[in-house]
């Protein structure tokens, strides 16, 4: 469903794919109008399989009148979805208020070594919760500077996030392990890790 949405300017169509973005954008812009607009489409598309993502996200912009709708739709369908997996995970944040993203590290491929003497790896956080996660790399114990990219929001109210590390041919041939850490105050680091060996086998 799409709910149109007429500004003086023109006009913006209203989507499950994006409300959440459209919303972000008209409260920092203090656009009261827009940001009640897509409070009412959240309400209107909200159903047990999205009411846990929704909470998340209205968590985050502190929209607290919508938060206290989904808090109810949440109690009054508890029941009727007491066994799927999104209330269960629920709890478990409306306990601790923080998800712990699963880390991997993709190593370079050898074509970009061969051909560009570089060695890029790619780290991925997903799955956390909120959004202030970063992401930082060491080389054999050794801190590497790197920016990280900002937390992704998916549509089950989790996060993403992901860096990339490029190092020369010999330092990557020269290394023993290459890691990647997310990390939160608060919280015990998260590491993935790749080793050159297990990419040669």
């Amino acid at each position: 469903m799409v709910m149109k949405l007429m500004l003086a300017v023109g006009s913006i169509d209203v989507t499950v794919d994006t409300v959440q973005e459209l919303m972000v954008a008209a409260d920092m812009l203090q656009l009261s109008e827009v940001v009640d607009i897509c409070g009412e489409f959240l309400r209107a598309h909200m159903d047990p399989s999205n009411c846990v993502g929704i909470y998340r996200f209205l968590e985050q912009i502190a929209c607290m009148e919508l938060l206290q709708f989904t808090e109810d739709y949440i109690h009054v369908h508890f029941l009727e979805e007491r066994n799927a997996f999104f209330f269960t995970e629920l709890i478990v944040v409306c306990l601790s208020g923080v998800t712990r993203p699963k880390v991997s590290v993709l190593p370079p491929s050898s074509a970009e070594i061969s051909s560009k003497k570089t060695a890029t790896l790619v780290c991925v956080a997903s799955k956390g919760f909120p959004s202030d996660w970063s992401l930082s790399w060491k080389v054999d114990g050794s801190s590497r500077s790197q920016e990280s990219s900002a937390g992704l929001l998916e549509k089950d109210g989790l996060y993403s996030w992901s860096s990339s590390l490029t190092l020369s041919e010999q330092e990557w041939m020269e290394s023993v392990s290459v890691s990647c850490e997310a990390t939160r105050s608060g919280q015990p680091a998260l590491t993935g890790h790749v080793t050159r060996q297990q990419c040669s086998e």
